[in-house]
């Protein structure tokens, strides 16, 4: 856990939304899941569903990269096992300390290579979120495909909702991969002290559906308030250097200032909110100009 946090500390606003999609199987974490249970009429229910469980994981894969899991099946029960019995499993046999499928749980959760969460691209992953909730869709329940880490906010912010309409789709991590092209961008608000928004901004090459998608995740998980912060943060620590360089050189030694740091955040990490955040800096006349 240590180590964990010192990668996350060293990636701090690196933003990471593709993550390798999990090697083990539904059905063998189904199966681990109900391993040495000790209710034997219950353990003989699910052990009958273990074939749903199967097909449904496949058609849930089929259904995420056609960017369609907004018309996957919602139903109270899998077959005679019922969405509590199946939350239950997860809860006391797959995510629970001890649990016959913990190493599982575990090896989810240390997916991001930088330990953040790729929901928000900045805290650190500790929980796993269903990307469909449990309740709703209690056949995926422990489909490894469905369970993504994340951190404690955004999965709280995430709650139990779920997509109706192909643009109400929050992004999957296993499934969507958006950090090829630029996307995420902001600006100065001429404000005292000086604050930054962010938004996102489409590409052309994307989708209608994709922009929509995106914009949706931006907002949910409200990744403008959570970027604005950790940027106040920022503006405030570079002020001292910013004003040196103004008294230096005026406006334009602290536009090439910026300008380089800009360069140097991207080359580290295309759509972070340092990258944006640096960008919008040194386009930023006004703030170039003295409104530090």
């Amino acid at each position: 856990m240590q180590l964990r946090k010192h990668f996350s500390q060293l990636n701090r606003g690196k933003i990471m939304w593709k993550i390798d999609k999990p090697t083990v199987s539904a059905r063998d974490s189904f199966t681990k899941s109900i391993s040495r249970m000790h209710n034997g009429p219950l353990k003989v229910r699910l052990e009958a569903i273990e074939g749903l469980i199967t097909s449904n994981s496949n058609s849930y894969e089929d259904s995420a990269q056609a960017n369609t899991l907004h018309n996957f099946p919602r139903v109270e029960n899998v077959a005679s096992v019922t969405a509590a019995e199946m939350a239950t499993v997860y809860d006391q046999r797959f995510a629970a300390k001890k649990s016959p499928a913990r190493d599982i749980y575990d090896q989810l959760l240390s997916a991001p290579t930088n330990a953040c969460c790729p929901l928000c691209g900045h805290r650190e992953a500790t929980t796993i979120d269903h990307h469909l909730p449990k309740m709703e869709y209690p056949v995926l329940a422990v489909s490894p495909q469905n369970l993504v880490p994340a951190c404690m906010e955004c999965n709280k912010l995430k709650g139990e909702y779920f997509p109706i309409a192909s643009e109400e789709q929050l992004l999957h991590p296993y499934f969507d991969e958006i950090d090829i092209q630029r996307w995420l961008k902001a600006k100065v608000k001429e404000t005292n002290p000086t604050s930054i928004i962010f938004y996102v901004e489409k590409p052309d090459s994307w989708s209608d559906l994709l922009f929509k998608r995106i914009q949706n995740h931006f907002d949910k998980f409200k990744l403008n308030e959570l970027y604005a912060t950790q940027a106040a943060t920022e503006l405030s620590g570079i002020r001292k250097r910013a004003q040196d360089l103004f008294n230096l050189g005026g406006p334009a030694q602290v536009k090439n200032h910026f300008l380089q740091e800009s360069e140097s955040r991207r080359a580290a990490a295309l759509n972070s909110w340092r990258t944006a955040a640096y960008e919008a800096i040194y386009q930023s006349s006004w703030y170039c100009s003295g409104n530090f």
